[in-house]
């Protein structure tokens, strides 16, 4: 499933591990995002998608799951070098 998907706006696609439901989650996130609007964004988006399996919360971290690494959330996405598919956890 991909969310967010738009026309206009330069984004990366992200396959997002919700250790939650154990299933991962394609979804558009704005090149121009900081991590922290793009955690933002990604919370929400999963909160309805997936309901009650999920709560969204101020202390949630994105991370990168081909390094482990927590991303800084004052770093924007188009910085991170990632490229279509790369993959993340939401904790």
């Amino acid at each position: 499933m991909r969310l967010g998907e738009d026309e206009g706006v330069k984004k990366t696609l992200f396959s997002v591990f919700l250790p939650a439901t154990e299933r991962y989650y394609e979804l558009w996130v704005p090149d121009e995002l900081s991590v922290y609007d793009a955690k933002s964004l990604i919370s929400n988006l999963l909160k309805e998608h997936v309901g009650r399996h999920f709560v969204a919360n101020a202390t949630a971290a994105l991370y990168d799951m081909a390094t482990g690494v927590e991303l800084d959330v004052n770093v924007r996405i188009q910085d991170l070098g990632f490229v279509n598919g790369a993959k993340l956890m939401l904790v």
